[in-house]
């Protein structure tokens, strides 16, 4: 089976995890191209140039493919024309949320309607939250199939050694629910030490 995945990039985040999915499919035989496409390095830009300099790839590239998975929004549009018998988008949380939490007014509107026209392109629609699931079944009446990600826990043993403090919690990341921040949130009355710090980053 020849699959093309289509990612803004493949480390961190849902680029990790597309980066992950494609190396052990390959470990378990398939066929997996990663498309690589330059984007504009300025706020603002980098996802709108990536999803057009994406497209361009996928509509003059003569290979055909089994499956087109795209991973997020911006990566619909090179799903779209790239040739393929089946496309899937998996997204990892609301994305005109994380628009409006990171961008300006009129940035997360433009994102917002993007976002609801995107969804209706492929053939199956993926998400690694049940939060997300149950907010695009009531936002919009989708349905998303639930699909846990994975981990590869031998990266585990790649982590240095760190200065242990007892009883210490952190987290760092968006504060958003994809993130995981609503677990920490619900068990911080359980969690037994003197003081709880917790710092979130909001903008990047």
């Amino acid at each position: 089976m020849k699959l093309l995945f289509i990612s803004p990039r493949y480390s961190g985040g849902i680029g990790g995890h597309a980066a992950m999915l494609a190396n052990k499919l390959i470990e378990y035989g398939f066929e997996v191209k990663v498309m690589y496409t330059p984007h504009i390095p300025i706020k603002n830009l980098k996802n709108p140039s990536f999803a057009i300099l994406s497209s361009l790839k996928g509509l003059f590239s003569r290979d055909n493919y089994d499956i087109v998975h795209a991973f997020n929004i911006p990566s619909a549009f090179a799903m779209r024309f790239a040739k393929g018998k089946k496309k899937i988008l998996s997204v990892h949380g609301v994305y005109g949320e994380q628009v409006n939490a990171l961008h300006s007014s009129t940035i997360s509107t433009i994102a917002t309607v993007a976002e609801s026209n995107v969804l209706k392109w492929p053939d199956k629609l993926t998400t690694d939250s049940k939060a997300t699931q149950k907010a695009y079944k009531e936002k919009l009446g989708l349905d998303f199939e639930y699909l846990p990600t994975p981990l590869d826990v031998s990266k585990f043993s790649k982590i240095p050694d760190v200065k242990k403090v007892e009883k210490q919690v952190v987290y760092v990341g968006r504060d958003s629910y994809e993130k995981g921040i609503d677990i920490l949130k619900n068990i911080e009355s359980q969690i037994n030490t003197k003081s709880i710090q917790r710092k979130i980053r909001i903008r990047l």
